[in-house]
């Protein structure tokens, strides 16, 4: 029988998963910006955070197998995407996507945390047994750098944001996995959770929920709806350090669900598939135009009355299902291909 909290951990990647699909159809999409997409895109952009923070929990430890496998992962979806062009004719696959990225984004920076984390671990663990009020000082240091690097401080004329700046969108992914991670981590190991009641989590939620609210109206009434105006809208961006004010009692909350051994079970083993949803609806631009911008344009056609949220809302959960339907066929191709080995396949024939 599974354990009751690893069912409720693999619930919150489910549910942060399908929060993820949500945030970038709003906001990568083929529709225009307007008020619903910013009340559906903002407050979620702590599912990012909520998803990397499972490995900080646990813990990341070194394993080649482990990287192998997920670069093997990442090659697969790779070509599955590529072959989509290529070899597949979809009217509009042709044309360029919005937002257009490669797996690399992702899955480069992912293999990097996968051999630094577990020297990340080993350190913090340490420093955890000597003081702990240290740990959390070096932590309360680094969001205070992290945050820096999101504040619009050249709108200043300010010399401080070139010095910690990180270009690339390689190196700002990595950064901001390793402080999801190391935050998740020094919660951990500081034992917030046994500190904090049911009730200080609750509160703790809303008011982080009641912040990404109140960007919203900002937005509205600052900056004309504007994404790329002001300072409201770096500080909401889903790798922004601001997430984890709602991510983290978020996570608490959910650690303390307990499930049934049906519902364990069930997300137990949906909870494989989830990254490559991510992969094949979000990175890969030929997922995207399959999964997320025809869809789009689909309901727009063929429904003109449907307002964007219903839209964004519609297309999230259809991509989300067939991401996880396509990742639920690979990984039964793999077993049946596991159970037909050379030597099972020589006993069929003799």
């Amino acid at each position: 029988m599974m354990r009751k909290r690893q069912g409720s951990i693999e619930l919150m990647r489910f549910v942060a998963m399908l929060f993820v699909a949500l945030n970038h159809t709003t906001g990568y999409g083929a529709l225009g910006w307007d008020g619903q997409l910013y009340a559906l895109y903002i407050p979620s952009t702590w599912a990012v955070p909520l998803f990397v923070s499972i490995s900080g929990w646990f813990g990341i430890k070194f394993s080649w197998r482990k990287i192998i496998n997920f670069a093997c992962f990442i090659l697969f979806y790779s070509i599955l995407c590529w072959s989509l062009r290529h070899f597949v004719s979809i009217p509009g696959l042709e044309n360029s996507v919005p937002f257009e990225v490669r797996s690399g984004w992702f899955g480069g920076p992912y293999l990097a945390l996968l051999a630094i984390a577990p020297l990340l671990t080993i350190g913090m663990e340490r420093l955890a047994a000597d003081s702990k009020r240290q740990l959390i000082g070096i932590w309360c240091a680094y969001f205070i750098l992290m945050t820096i690097q999101w504040l619009p401080l050249k709108d200043l004329n300010s010399p401080i944001r070139s010095i910690f700046e990180i270009k690339g969108w390689e190196l700002l992914t990595f950064n901001t996995l390793m402080f999801y991670y190391v935050t998740a981590r020094a919660v951990k190991l500081c034992g917030l959770s046994s500190r904090l009641s049911t009730r200080q989590l609750w509160l703790a939620l809303g008011l982080g929920l009641a912040f990404l609210l109140s960007v919203v109206l900002g937005f509205r009434f600052c900056s004309h709806w504007g994404m790329d105006k002001g300072w409201l809208g770096r500080l909401t961006l889903y790798n922004s350090p601001l997430g984890t004010f709602v991510a983290v009692p978020l996570f608490l909350l959910f650690e303390r669900i307990h499930l049934g051994e049906r519902a364990t079970k069930f997300f137990c083993f949906i909870s494989p598939s989830l990254f490559a949803v991510y992969l094949l609806h979000y990175v890969n631009p030929e997922g995207k135009m399959l999964l997320l911008t025809l869809p789009t344009k689909w309901l727009l056609r063929e429904f003109p009355g449907l307002g964007s949220a219903a839209n964004a809302l519609l297309v999230a959960f259809f991509g989300f299902a067939v991401a996880l339907a396509i990742d639920l066929c690979r990984r039964a191709a793999l077993q049946a291909l596991r159970r037909l080995s050379p030597l099972k396949i020589w006993e069929l024939y003799t």
